[in-house]
């Protein structure tokens, strides 16, 4: 039995949950710090920071590459960002910018919805209101 700390399940609510490959999951595991590679950072309020972290959940920083993320008033900068529910900010390249309210600055985006600013190239606007500068 590996008694030593060489994969860390941070199971509940409150963990820290810091270093590569953490499965920080639980019940109600809300406020982890989550910090580090490869993270599946679950709950509400994460800071889920660094590279290819699934940052799900309300009010995620989500700041790097590849990040999925989901819900409502992330930050999701970065590239290749799936920036999907309402209010995200959704900079950059190759943006699946979906809801209502989207940045949606860049190109190649699929910006879907009502009031789209959607600038760049290769834009499907689709929706109402939208000033689609092809």
């Amino acid at each position: 039995m590996c008694r030593v700390s060489c994969v860390v399940w941070a199971r509940g609510k409150g963990q820290g949950a810091r270093g590569k490959g953490q499965g920080a999951r639980g019940k109600g595991g809300k406020g982890q710090g989550a910090r580090g590679k490869g993270q599946g950072a679950r709950g509400k309020g994460q800071g889920a920071r660094g590279k290819g972290q699934g940052a799900r959940g309300k009010g995620q920083g989500a700041r790097g590459k590849g990040q999925g993320a989901r819900g409502k008033g992330q930050g999701a900068r970065g590239k290749g960002q799936g920036a999907r529910g309402k209010g995200q900010g959704a900079r950059g390249k190759g943006q699946g910018a979906r809801g209502k309210g989207q940045g949606a600055r860049g190109k190649g985006q699929g910006a879907r919805g009502k009031g789209q600013g959607a600038r760049g190239k290769g834009q499907g606007a689709r929706g109402k209101g939208v000033p689609a500068s092809y």
